[in-house]
């Protein structure tokens, strides 16, 4: 049973647990087709929250169907990684260098360290030895993908763009080319290092920029 969070549009976290099918009789669980939100869905109320029949091998256990509610308010094309995880709003470029620094700090690396793939890979030696979970996604998540934006910059060319969702109220730095083209940094990131939770990635940094560094060559 693995604990996963995810962010929601109104800077909500919300913890849920992904359950295995053969640690749980469904049997015992009276599942019904319900529409919430917009989806149809087949859920259950148990004793421990609201239980989602997924197609893969595994249940999702929300507390409660508002959470459930929130998650899926996310808007089509908008990625729920990045609502709570800039707490510097439309000022986040101004801290750039002070949340960086922290990881550094995390990583017992030089506070000098360089915006090249050299630091790339040093970053990518310190963190094996660290255990990536929630609450380390939750606290490096934004420093990481700030490190790996300026790399991109300084190798490539580029610039950040503060973006604000008027919406759903929200500030994110986005990164673009020098092409003025939106690079999927993010995403990419958050993927990766949610495959660490479960297997070491020997190089996940190099291999995240590399990832964007062929796509923008595509």
């Amino acid at each position: 049973m693995e604990k996963r969070i995810i962010y929601t549009s109104n800077v909500a976290k919300i913890e849920y647990l992904e359950v295995p099918k053969e640690e749980m009789d469904s049997s015992a669980n009276q599942f019904s087709d319900t529409m919430i939100n917009g989806f149809s869905m087949k859920v259950a109320s148990t004793s421990n929250g609201i239980l989602v029949e997924t197609e893969g091998s595994y249940f999702l256990l929300y507390k409660s169907i508002k959470d459930l509610d929130k998650v899926l308010s996310v808007p089509p094309g908008e990625s729920s990684i990045f609502w709570g995880l800039n707490p510097y709003f439309e000022k986040a470029l101004s801290y750039k260098s002070d949340v960086i620094s922290k990881l550094f700090q995390k990583l017992e690396v030089e506070k000098n360290l360089q915006f090249n793939l050299d630091g790339i890979k040093l970053l990518d030696e310190k963190i094996q030895p660290l255990r990536v979970d929630d609450t380390f996604v939750e606290q490096y998540f934004f420093a990481i993908y700030l490190y790996l934006g300026e790399v991109i910059i300084h190798c490539n060319g580029g610039k950040w763009q503060m973006q604000y969702n008027k919406d759903e109220n929200f500030w994110f730095p986005y990164l673009y080319s020098k092409e003025d083209i939106q690079i999927d940094l993010g995403p990419y990131l958050f993927e990766t290092l949610d495959n660490m939770r479960e297997d070491k990635i020997h190089s996940p940094f190099l291999f995240v920029y590399n990832l964007v560094i062929d796509n923008l060559q595509l």
